[in-house]
């Protein structure tokens, strides 16, 4: 699909809230013919979370919870680390025909926050950090490039539900060998918390004033772009569990301790992963191979009154606390 924008640097704030039509939209408009200066994308989504391309999604997170919660998981085509989405995070992406140049990128958003009297800071990450009681860390970025375009996205937190962010992502150590890059939990801060009342309205407000040079911000409601096939394969693709989970590199995981009614196994049980399902099992457990790797399909292929020890397995497949 190609745009024809009102600006050489245009602005788009989309409409929608569903996590999974606006990465839909971005990836379409960063296969658009992109305009000299770039585009800059806004939107704020539902609740969701969101992993790099190569992470693993049991270890980043309590896919349990977010399930019991409604709280889909996503997996994006960049990489970075792991992040929760939802109302009062204002999510930006910045897509130019040229390679992505992050520390201008910040600078810009810097200083449009320094017009708030929040002084910002940048990481060696390319996370937007602030100063409260210690360095809270208030926004990350990741990236995507190919021949064509590249992509810089990112996060700022203004008012989100940190204590529902940090449920989600902090759980109990796992022995796990696995491959890709682990996130790294940081102090995390609202931009409210400097400037209290900020809302995401007027972050996008100001953002669009920085990068719109005085013209005004085109609306756009990703379901318009029904029919796009970059939006519709992508959007395909995001409501899959073969690329939400599928994608995880192969690895494997051990349970010591698994406990029942009868007390606790002194052996160690340890799972081959591969694909999201289960491909390797103890022999007390190989009716599970071939089973997605959660707690609900863990007890279901165990029948009517499992073993208290493969309830206590799947709870811990599934990153809830025993």
């Amino acid at each position: 699909m190609t745009y024809y924008p009102s600006s050489p640097s245009p602005v788009f704030i989309s409409l929608g809230r569903d996590p999974a039509l606006n990465f839909a939209l971005e990836e379409s408009l960063f296969a658009s013919a992109i305009p000299e200066g770039g585009i800059l994308l806004l939107y704020e989504n539902n609740p969701a979370v969101v992993v790099g391309r190569s992470q693993n999604p049991w270890r980043e997170c309590r896919t349990g919870l977010a399930e019991r919660m409604g709280i889909p998981l996503l997996r994006r085509l960049s990489g970075g680390g792991t992040v929760v989405h939802g109302p009062g995070n204002v999510n930006y992406s910045i897509i130019t025909a040229h390679p992505p140049n992050p520390k201008e990128n910040l600078e810009r958003i810097i200083r449009t926050l320094s017009g708030l009297g929040i002084e910002a800071l940048t990481s060696g990450r390319h996370d937007l950090t602030v100063r409260t009681d210690i360095i809270r860390k208030v926004g990350g970025s990741a990236f995507r490039r190919t021949s064509q375009a590249s992509m810089h996205h990112g996060t700022l937190l203004v008012n989100a539900d940190l204590n529902g962010i940090g449920r989600l992502i902090r759980q109990e150590m796992r022995d796990m060998d696995a491959r890709g890059v682990p996130s790294k939990p940081s102090p995390m801060a609202n931009l409210s918390d400097i400037h209290p009342g900020l809302t995401a309205e007027e972050i996008i407000r100001i953002l669009t004033a920085e990068w719109g040079g005085g013209s005004k911000p085109q609306f756009i409601d990703p379901l318009n772009f029904t029919g796009d096939s970059v939006f519709d394969q992508a959007l395909l693709r995001l409501k899959s569990r073969e690329w939400n989970f599928g994608k995880t590199p192969a690895f494997t995981e051990r349970f010591s301790g698994l406990c029942g009614s009868g007390g606790c196994r002194e052996d160690t049980l340890e799972f081959g992963i591969k694909k999201g399902m289960i491909d390797e099992a103890p022999r007390e457990a190989g009716f599970l191979k071939g089973v997605d790797y959660h707690g609900d399909d863990v007890l279901r292929a165990a029948g009517e009154n499992p073993p208290k020890w493969i309830e206590n397995l799947a709870a811990r497949i599934d990153g809830d606390p025993v």
